[in-house]
């Protein structure tokens, strides 16, 4: 297996911890997974590029809300946050709301 195949499946094996620790359904994890699929296919062709924990937050959120699962942003940052890096802890405080702008840009700017 290439390096990049080799690091895509480990970001789609966290991608489904991270499902599974939310407490989310198959179906919903499927579903997350090919919304990371395309999200991926769609920056190789553009010049974007997010940080994995974006991604994974990101697809796991919006995905999670479209199947009638919804999480509250906070929660699925800190198991992404907590899964990534467990030895590393969000601040709440300072850190949370920089990070959920990132995943929920403010539609006021």
């Amino acid at each position: 297996m290439s390096e990049q195949n080799e690091r895509k499946f480990n970001e789609c094996c966290l991608l489904r911890e991270c499902g599974l620790k939310l407490k989310l359904s198959t179906t919903t994890i499927g579903s997350a997974l090919l919304c990371f699929h395309k999200l991926h296919q769609f920056e190789k062709n553009n010049t974007l590029n997010h940080k994995i924990e974006t991604k994974i937050c990101g697809c796991l959120f919006v995905i999670a809300k479209g199947c009638e699962e919804p999480r509250r942003v906070r929660d699925v940052l800190n198991v992404v946050y907590n899964t990534i890096s467990p030895e590393q802890r969000i601040h709440l405080d300072h850190d949370l709301p920089k990070l959920k702008m990132e995943i929920i840009p403010d539609k006021t700017s």
